[in-house]
């Protein structure tokens, strides 16, 4: 609160707080940046390795259910292409 005396003085500027806190910042954000970067691409991959899971499942239960339908239909070529088809969608999986 000013009072009638403060009124032709100018203020002097604010200090910082704490003069080396610019560094201490820098060095901070040194040594958490690469882990936040770490785990968002841990993250990332984590997240392409559980929908090609699910795809992955979803193929092997169609092609369950239809061998459980369709038993002779199982043991014909056009089957197996089918299936070796579907398997070139996720190569590191052997038939």
């Amino acid at each position: 609160m000013r009072c009638k005396t403060d009124i032709g003085k100018e203020t002097p500027p604010a200090r910082p707080a704490h003069p080396t806190s610019a560094g201490s910042v820098a060095a901070e954000f040194a040594l958490v940046a690469p882990l936040v970067i770490l785990i968002a691409a841990g993250t990332a991959d984590f997240g392409m390795l559980a929908a090609r899971s699910a795809a992955l499942v979803a193929t092997t239960r169609i092609g369950a259910e239809f061998a459980r339908a369709h038993p002779l239909d199982a043991q014909r070529d056009e089957f197996r292409a089918t299936v070796v088809v579907s398997s070139e969608l996720y190569p590191h999986v052997r038939m």
